[in-house]
């Protein structure tokens, strides 16, 4: 099973050479390709840096005439990995204080701590980073004007 530039920046037999060299458990081909897609969806919801090679290419990226980065495609198989392990479409939010350890991993939870989501993870802030559009931070004015006499603070 293969999914194609339309729809995928990985085919679905790299994910799962990608995810055996990490030591991830097996998951069928369909899975894997489930997977991806939910990835590509997390994807293209992000605000990308540059503008798309083509106007009618239905994926983010190739943008501004370069191939598709390495560290992209790096991204979607990391996500599509933390789809077979959790619900990316839901918001997190943690619940009371419960500690988790796994192997080496161990991981505690506040009451009340809102997560990021996928950002938590670092390997998908960092794959990320250099290619998403940079927010500008608001100006705050403030005057008798109705509140605006163009001071900054």
């Amino acid at each position: 099973m293969a999914l194609n530039n339309q729809t995928s920046y990985v085919e679905v037999a790299d994910f799962q050479q990608w995810r055996a060299n990490r030591g991830f458990p097996v998951i069928s081909d369909e899975t894997a390709e489930q997977k991806l897609l939910l990835a590509m969806d997390w994807l293209e919801t992000r605000k990308w840096s540059g503008q798309k090679t083509d106007e009618a290419q239905l994926l983010a990226f190739p943008r501004d005439g370069q191939p598709i980065p390495v560290p992209i495609k790096t991204a979607q198989m990391w996500v599509a990995h933390y789809a077979t392990i959790t619900d990316i479409a839901q918001p997190v939010e943690h619940g009371a204080v419960k500690s988790k350890s796994e192997g080496d991993l161990s991981v505690t939870d506040e009451s009340g701590v809102k997560s990021r989501g996928l950002f938590d993870f670092p390997f998908i802030a960092e794959l990320l980073g250099p290619y998403l559009r940079k927010r500008r931070g608001a100006k705050l004015l403030r005057g008798s004007n109705h509140g605006c006499d163009n001071k900054r603070y």
